[in-house]
């Protein structure tokens, strides 16, 4: 026989016995384990999405009630003394026509106007603007803005009769 010919003998051509069930796969714990921390993964992510939500409504809303009261804000400086002595001292008003806002419902808001007299100041007037709205969540949002306005101001002083 040609020694390149020879056949390895039986024993060394028996099939690899499989690997003991200890070793073939996972076990149902492992599975166990790996499918609660997907699960722990997915709900936090699920939170994280929900908190950022309410965030962005909030940054939303805010810069929107802003914008409004900061409008009105110059409205009422535009107005010259008198003007300004026949508006109501409580009102309430809504966003100018001018102010739109992508995804932003304005009848959720409600806005007033107060002008109250300074006490011990004759023609200075104190002007409280004020928002008040409900976020995603329900709960109550108020943001204020405040300043004063003196019968002989700068409008007055530029526009109006100068003393």
């Amino acid at each position: 026989m040609n020694p390149q010919t020879q056949h390895p003998p039986s024993a060394a051509r028996k099939p690899k016995l499989l690997a003991s069930s200890a070793q073939r796969g996972f076990t149902m714990v492992e599975i166990m384990i790996a499918i609660m921390i997907i699960g722990l993964g997915l709900a936090s992510s699920a939170i994280c999405l929900r908190i950022g939500m309410i965030q962005n409504d909030m940054a939303r809303s805010t810069t929107y009630v802003t914008q409004v009261l900061q409008d009105e804000a110059e409205q009422i400086r535009l107005l010259n003394w008198s003007a300004l002595q026949n508006l109501t001292t409580t009102a309430t008003f809504t966003a100018s026509d001018s102010i739109t806002f992508p995804s932003i419902d304005p009848d959720k808001f409600t806005f007033t106007r107060e002008i109250n007299n300074i006490i011990g100041e004759s023609g200075l007037k104190q002007i409280r603007l004020t928002a008040r709205w409900s976020g995603i969540k329900n709960d109550a949002h108020e943001l204020s803005m405040v300043f004063n306005y003196a019968e002989n101001g700068m409008h007055d002083y530029y526009y109006g009769i100068r003393p």
